[in-house]
């Protein structure tokens, strides 16, 4: 600078000389206001503004290019496609492609299993060759897919142990999907048996029970009736072809055209299988109680099924005749009725008492009666728990779904007493309770109190508790107001 001093400068855009700073005398450095028409723009940054991300270049020096000129060295024809996207992405959070469980709890998101558009539409109990080749057909009959995870067949209750569907397991619209012995390891009996689809929910979603069968015959759902059909077709369309009548022989004529005298309860099991006879009994264990098909009447005690589930009311104590043919179900003794006009009503009665036993009489000879024994829990079981005595022996309580006792009545190390009746699966003899006050909890104090007294003792002591509580609320009322009453009297009296 001509004066002594040092100047600063810079050119603007328009290329013209602008001097920012100057010192004189080699003095401090101050700022020199420049001309109001060199004043600078205010963004000096040469990147556009509507794009805070820098732009890749094809070269690897970084190009600042000069304002307006962006659009030209982005290839891609927009320059911020990528926030657009995360800005629809959050726009549509809550669009159906979000999981359905998203903010959801489990008891939310459980789907109403009734309403699935699924059946066993046909089964194989009896191959031809091995018993490897038994099978049960499940059909989807609806017109979306179904996940069949968690779900469960079976046979029936209490027989082989259920299989469960793998996860994963979809069944296309009017699809079909075929379970093979070798895989569930469910073995239909010969004879009589049941098929049973159950939910996620351990609920029996369908059950299908069938007798009389033949060998390489399966059974098949046609429209809403089920029949035997000659032409198994496992993974399609059924096709119904009524195998002929058995031919009649010499050997069963005795059963065939009437029905026997009036047979005794405890001779009943002496009798062959398909015998037709005519027996009297009181009801044990109602229609409904213990199964949709079959209820149980007392004496040497016989389980009565019935296909149509066609029962009269029938109640507790009543006598009753029947007529009906013998057969077996994993080697328990029943008597088979058609429908509802085999049972003749004759009274009402009591009901019937149970046979008091010890845990170790539990078995053949007690086979459909009813029964009661004490011992202790020694093990709760899905469904159950089992009991003991002092001896060693032990037997399976059962808890039918029909019944809705759940087993958390009990836990391990109680005494118990247990009413039921003796059924036997391919597994074993277990007890059957009816109701809840059919199991009966020892206390502590060696008394014996059944569970809806337990309820009504929980609701005395709920009821004494509350009037406590409000006796000790009335009695600190009454004394917070006597408090204020004599704190305001020493006020008064203080600055009297």
């Amino acid at each position: 600078d001509n004066g002594g001093g040092m100047r600063i400068v810079q050119k603007n855009d328009d290329g013209n000389i602008v001097t920012i700073f100057a010192e004189k005398y080699w003095g401090s450095l101050e700022e020199i206001e420049p001309e109001p028409e060199y004043i600078p723009e205010p963004d000096l940054t040469p990147e556009p503004e509507s794009n805070p991300e820098p732009v890749p270049e094809p070269e690897p020096t970084p190009i600042y290019p000069e304002e307006n000129s962006a659009p030209e060295t982005i290839p891609e024809p927009e320059p911020t496609p990528e926030p657009e996207s995360e800005q629809a992405t959050s726009d549509n959070s809550d669009n159906s492609w979000i999981p359905a469980s998203a903010g959801m709890t489990k008891e939310e998101i459980i789907p109403e299993y009734s309403s699935f558009q699924i059946t066993i539409s046909e089964f194989m109990p009896d191959p031809v060759g091995s018993d490897d080749g038994e099978w049960i057909e499940i059909k989807n009959l609806g017109e979306d897919a179904v996940d069949m995870s968690g779900w469960k067949i079976d046979d029936i209750e209490g027989g082989s142990k259920p299989f469960q569907i793998p996860d994963g397991t979809v069944i296309a619209p009017h699809g079909f999907f075929v379970f093979y012995k070798s895989q569930t390891k469910l073995a239909l009996n010969n004879s009589e048996d049941s098929a049973r689809l159950i939910n996620p929910l351990d609920e029996v979603f369908q059950e299908v029970s069938y007798s009389d069968n033949t060998v390489g015959v399966s059974y098949a759902l046609d429209s809403d009736e089920w029949g035997w059909t000659t032409s198994p077709t496992p993974s399609s369309d059924n096709i119904i072809s009524a195998p002929p009548e058995p031919k009649k022989t010499s050997t069963n004529k005795i059963y065939t055209n009437t029905f026997s005298k009036t047979v005794d309860l405890k001779d009943i099991r002496d009798l062959p299988k398909g015998a037709k006879v005519t027996i009297k009994g009181v009801v044990s264990a109602p229609p409904s109680v213990l199964g949709s098909q079959i209820f149980y009447i007392a004496g040497s005690g016989l389980q009565v099924y019935m296909y149509k589930k066609d029962f009269p009311d029938l109640a507790l104590g009543d006598e009753i005749q029947l007529s009906g043919e013998l057969s077996e179900v994993s080697g328990e003794t029943r008597i088979k009725i058609k429908n509802r006009e085999d049972i003749t009503f004759l009274s009402n009665g009591e009901e019937p008492t149970p046979h008091i036993v010890n845990i170790g009489d539990v078995g053949e000879d007690l086979e459909g009666s009813l029964v009661k024994i004490s011992g202790e829990v020694i093990e709760i079981i899905n469904n159950g728990f089992y009991l003991a005595d002092k001896q060693g022996n032990e037997v399976k309580i059962y808890l039918k779904t029909y019944t809705e006792i759940s087993s958390d009545l009990v836990k391990p190390g109680n005494n118990a007493e247990v009413t039921g009746i003796v059924s036997q699966t391919k597994t074993g003899y277990r007890l059957l309770p009816r109701y809840e006050d059919d199991i009966v909890v020892k206390e502590q104090k060696n008394t014996m109190v059944t569970n809806k007294e337990k309820k009504k003792i929980n609701s005395k002591y709920k009821y004494l508790v509350a009037i406590l509580g409000a006796v000790f609320l009335a009695i600190g009322i009454n004394y917070y107001k006597k408090r204020k009453k004599y704190e305001l009297q020493r006020d008064i009296d203080s600055k009297a």
